[in-house]
């Protein structure tokens, strides 16, 4: 590879596998597949291509139109400017609204949600149509029936979802909005309007076949109110529907929830994730369990929902979700700078899933910042902008052009918990990093971590199976990688020891030798 299309890419990580007989763990505790474990799903015509596949990026913006009559104002640069533009410059390019079906104020009801749409779709975005099925918030907490349908009978209400969703989705195609994407209740983990179309966990009286079919039968009366909606119409692009689950990094609550659905017919072409690091944990388990929705399912993945705090601060009455008491994996600092890596990183999972199958990442409500009058604002520390309406480096977090070398390289790995804060490497020449670490016989993985940005994927193979083409013993062979984010190969480590681990970026390659 040379040098102009190694800097080219977004970052460097580079697996080690060190041949022995335990597992490893990844970050956030999550544990690769034992020796000799290989996923037979993957295939040369599934794998992550050693160059990231084009991901998407983009935002919920539902509070804009609510903040803007508050008189909230934002900058970039120190200059003012429209929200909009400040986040198009950006690359985003999908608008995500949530709708709700009668609410108690204007803000989430149909009229202006169209109206908003259609100056979001003047504008260059891709409109993603989030049906809430509630006249207020639904979470896996809450799945409240709007109060038109409380008292209506489960067959009836089949009938009522069907209907409605026709009618919604004609509103915003009859103004001319033409929706990219629509997703289907949110945050369904539990199914939504409760108790008809509520499901549960095991050994919950909510987990029976009979709730599930109910369930089953809701989303596919949805999914046929947006054909009717699209009936004769000369349109040429339907929608792709989003299934919209919390469960981030919870591979088997996320693997039962499609199962059941699979199994009774109901179709959809995205499975969306929310990944919020204080709730649904580290980078090691979301990437494990997109790359293995992905294989499973062979359905293209969003992060449709994620964010990370720039500060602990809180800047008006309301509690924020995330405090100076909060625990947050991965060892991100809450600071801007903090924010701006984990979102590239979060971007960088997605990046390098099986098949090109990383479809996209939203940012949750990005312009929340706490404005005299506003909702109750628990989130404007997790917001891209700060108290003032400055922008924030992680509006940055989608880089593009040639990419500058590495100012800072770590090794990290199981020998120091994956530490986000380990030594930096000693910079030994142009493109050339050292550092001398112990390292006892066995199994081991360790990884390049570049300007504090880990890159995926996190490696889920054991020391078997691996790519045996470079076999460093201790005579410091010289190994050239497998590309970004590839796995190395086997490395024998007979003996505990000193070792010097060398990392040239010019040439790829990187150099493993016993330290006398």
């Amino acid at each position: 590879m040379s040098r102009e299309s190694f800097f080219f890419a977004e970052g460097l990580l580079l697996a080690l596998l060190l041949c022995a007989g335990t597992p490893s763990a990844v970050p956030g505790g999550v544990a690769s597949l034992s020796d000799g474990e290989v996923d037979s799903r993957e295939s040369s015509g599934t794998a992550a291509d050693p160059a990231a596949a084009s991901v998407r990026i983009g935002a919920d913006l539902s509070f804009i139109p609510q903040l803007r009559s508050l008189g909230a104002t934002y900058s970039d640069g120190g200059k003012p400017v429209d929200v909009l533009d400040v986040l198009k410059d950006r690359r985003f390019e999908i608008a995500r609204l949530r709708l709700w079906h009668s609410p108690d104020e204007p803000w989430h009801g149909l009229d202006s949600t169209v109206a908003f749409a259609r100056e979001l779709s003047t504008r260059g975005y891709d409109l993603f149509l989030d049906l809430h099925y509630s006249d207020s918030w639904a979470d896996p907490g809450k799945q409240i029936k709007p109060s038109a349908w409380a008292h209506v009978a489960p067959p009836a209400l089949v009938d009522s979802v069907r209907n409605y969703t026709e009618f919604a989705v004609s509103a915003f195609l009859d103004q001319g909005v033409a929706l990219r994407y629509v997703q289907l209740g949110n945050e369904i983990d539990g199914g939504f309007l409760w108790d008809t179309g509520k499901v549960g966990w095991p050994a919950s009286s909510w987990d029976t076949p009979e709730n599930w079919n109910q369930f089953a039968a809701l989303l596919r009366a949805a999914m046929e109110g947006i054909d009717l909606a699209y009936e004769g119409r000369e349109m040429t692009h339907r929608p792709r529907i989003v299934l919209h689950v919390s469960s981030g990094g919870d591979n088997e609550k996320s693997r039962r929830f499609i199962d059941h659905l699979v199994e009774r017919d109901v179709r959809f072409d995205v499975l969306g994730v929310s990944f919020y690091p204080w709730w649904h944990g580290g980078l090691g388990e979301l990437a494990r369990n997109l790359r293995d929705l992905s294989l499973e399912y062979e359905r293209e993945i969003m992060i449709v929902e994620t964010a990370f705090p720039w500060t602990v601060d809180g800047f008006d009455d309301t509690e924020n979700f995330v405090t100076g008491a909060t625990s947050l994996p991965d060892s991100y600092p809450v600071t801007p700078q903090g924010q701006q890596s984990f979102l590239r990183d979060v971007l960088s999972v997605l990046e390098h899933l099986p098949g090109g199958r990383g479809h996209a990442m939203l940012y949750w409500e990005p312009t929340w910042t706490a404005v005299p009058g506003g909702p109750d604002n628990p989130y404007e520390n997790l917001a891209l902008f700060d108290n003032a309406g400055a922008s924030l480096p992680a509006l940055d977090w989608k880089q593009s052009g040639p990419r500058e070398p590495s100012r800072t390289v770590q090794v990290t790995g199981d020998f120091n918990e994956w530490s986000a804060v380990a030594p930096a490497m000693t910079r030994i020449g142009p493109g050339m990093w050292g550092d001398t670490l112990a390292v006892r016989a066995g199994c081991h993985l360790l990884k390049f971590r570049t300007d504090h940005r880990w890159d995926v994927p996190f490696d889920f193979g054991g020391c078997e199976g691996e790519d045996d083409g470079c076999d460093i013993e201790l005579d410091g062979a010289v190994c050239p990688t497998a590309g970004k984010g590839g796995a190395l190969g086997r490395i024998e480590f007979a003996e505990d020891g000193l070792y010097e681990f060398v990392l040239d970026e010019v040439h790829w390659t990187y150099r493993i030798r016993r330290v006398p």
